[in-house]
């Protein structure tokens, strides 16, 4: 099986979007997924299994796949900017603070990233990038952390620094 990649136009991409915009017209996967406490639940969510069945990938992708569409599940709006971009927020007040900007990148798995991030997409009101939300939590690692800290801080409004 070709790894998954979520870049632009990449059929794991096209099926996710595809996924996302039957979920908006499905409102118990939906419910059922955003009610999801942590990757377990997620995992076990009818949403993640439709999901996982358009990706084409298998059991030991259920983690990664449960944590994508429980997250996105809370998208109500697709936003064209990166979510570290989106949560500096470009104006006097981040969308989310240094600090809880600071605890999500240091976060080094799924597990403790998911709660976190769950309420940073609640603070951006439901309007964030599905495609970077799942290239992101596909591939959480230390280069997706210091990617997401070099865009953070380089649209962080000067006066918002704590």
């Amino acid at each position: 099986m070709t790894p998954l990649t979520f870049n632009a136009n990449s059929p794991e991409l096209l099926a996710l979007k595809e996924w996302w915009d039957d979920l908006g017209k499905s409102p118990g996967p939906r419910a059922e997924l955003r009610r999801c406490g942590d990757l377990q639940e997620a995992a076990l969510a009818t949403g993640t299994q439709d999901l996982c069945l358009k990706l084409k990938c298998g059991f030991g992708d259920l983690a990664r796949v449960g944590a994508i569409a429980a997250l996105a599940s809370h998208i109500k709006e697709k936003e064209p900017r990166r979510l570290a971009e989106a949560f500096a927020g470009g104006g006097e007040d981040p969308a989310l603070s240094e600090l809880r900007f600071r605890r999500l990148i240091q976060c080094r798995d799924r597990e403790e990233l998911f709660p976190l991030l769950r309420r940073a997409l609640h603070l951006l009101g439901g309007k964030a990038s599905l495609e970077d939300l799942a290239h992101s939590l596909w591939f959480w690692n230390d280069r997706t952390r210091q990617e997401w800290t070099f865009i953070y801080y380089r649209h962080l409004a000067p006066g918002a620094r704590a």
